[in-house]
């Protein structure tokens, strides 16, 4: 882990720390993040970093609850994991102890391919993380949960999700800062399938009010790998994601989505990129946005594809719903194209509520408020439904609820 550190810390010293100018980062309320300055107060020696970089073992403590094949949750500093039979060989180690070799591999190509210092904070000077490494040749029936209870003021967390050979996992991530005010929290998830590993991937997060949240994704599919990938944002004062899927291999597929909900004085920032390096991969991403009056949605898409990736069929498409007077959504989709062979299409809508569905609703003694969140339920339906069964209710109340 040591020289990871190391790496990561020389990478980080070249990079940049992000700047209004540049076009990610345009629509962003930068100083609302001050990233600059929060840095120079982790760096101060009243604030011992050093402190965190404790390994914590991960506690074995019974079975999960039903629902769930396996379950890891982090609160005061530690790791307690619940687990079912069938989850046994799966491999969970805390960030600080020794990395296995696969784990290495794939974080120092992360390190190598940081584009500034926001991204990699998290690696260079980690708070706590987590691998997780599903073997080959293992499908799991019931989703795995990784759950983190934040309570500093400042969390650099990192999570490494490893999909062995002809694996099958459902992984939630869930981002729980509720009992920490003000909190800046800055995270990275990186995510490896090997050949034919089918994967999904869940990434939720529960902010206070006044809340920031930055999250970076660097996901890579090898021959055959497929992620289905859901974001979901509700709430907090400011948030940001970066979220890049690299199709590396011949076959590859990822089907991306996200779901959001900017409330009142919320800004909701969520960049995606769609790269294919290899021919016959696929991808799809559709995300979708309720902003409500006074709050800010900012979607910017990419589909990059490279020269040697022929035969590639992508598609990538944004739905925003406004509701009420001063509610506002960016849509942003582009298209790198690097040759001729390839199928590549993109789209975007912004509109209101249907008023005759709403109507409908009324007509049929359906309170507003009851009608209203029906036909919400709706517009998110094609994106939760590819959220795992068991936390499909959660993301569904937490939505109805911020629009209250």
């Amino acid at each position: 882990m040591e020289r990871v550190r190391i790496e990561a810390r020389e990478v980080f010293d070249k990079l940049p720390w992000p700047e209004r100018s540049w076009e990610s980062w345009r629509r962003t309320p930068l100083e609302k993040f001050q990233p600059e300055q929060r840095f120079r107060q982790f760096s101060t020696p009243h604030f011992n970093r050093e402190e965190f970089l404790k390994t914590s073992p991960v506690l074995e403590s019974g079975k999960p609850r039903e629902g769930w094949a396996l379950e890891v949750h982090r609160a005061s500093n530690s790791w307690v994991c619940y687990r079912s039979e069938e989850t046994q060989t799966i491999e969970l180690y805390d960030w600080f102890s020794d990395f296995p070799k696969a784990a290495t591999r794939v974080i120092e190509k992360r390190i190598q391919r940081l584009p500034d210092r926001m991204q990699g904070w998290n690696l260079a000077y980690p708070t706590h993380g987590l691998i997780l490494k599903v073997p080959d040749h293992q499908r799991i029936s019931a989703p795995l949960l990784i759950q983190l209870e934040e309570e500093e003021t400042i969390s650099l967390p990192h999570l490494l999700i490893l999909l062995g050979k002809d694996s099958e996992a459902q992984v939630v991530v869930r981002f729980d800062a509720r009992k920490a005010p003000g909190i800046f929290f800055n995270g990275g998830i990186t995510y490896q399938a090997e050949e034919n590993g089918q994967g999904t991937l869940v990434v939720d997060r529960l902010l206070p009010s006044e809340g920031g949240f930055f999250l970076s994704f660097e996901g890579y599919l090898k021959r055959d790998a497929s992620l289905g990938s859901v974001e979901v944002h509700v709430g907090g004062q400011v948030s940001k994601s970066n979220w890049k899927v690299e199709l590396e291999e011949e076959g590859a597929k990822g089907d991306l989505k996200g779901a959001y909900v900017a409330t009142q004085s919320t800004h909701i920032d969520m960049e995606l990129i769609q790269s294919h390096q290899s021919k016959h991969a696929q991808s799809n991403s559709l995300y979708k946005g309720v902003v409500a009056s006074g709050g800010k949605s900012v979607f910017q898409g990419l589909i990059v594809v490279g020269e040697g990736a022929t035969k590639t069929d992508a598609y990538l498409a944004n739905r925003n719903l406004l509701l009420g007077s001063g509610a506002r959504a960016d849509s942003i989709p582009r298209l790198v194209i690097g040759n001729d062979d390839v199928r590549c299409t993109h789209g975007s809508t912004t509109g209101k509520l249907n008023e005759m569905q709403l109507f409908y609703l009324r007509s049929r003694g359906i309170p507003f408020q009851e009608a209203r969140r029906i036909l919400i339920e709706g517009f998110f339906e094609e994106v939760i439904s590819s959220i795992p069964r068991v936390y499909q209710e959660d993301v569904l109340n937490r939505i109805a609820e911020s629009l209250v």
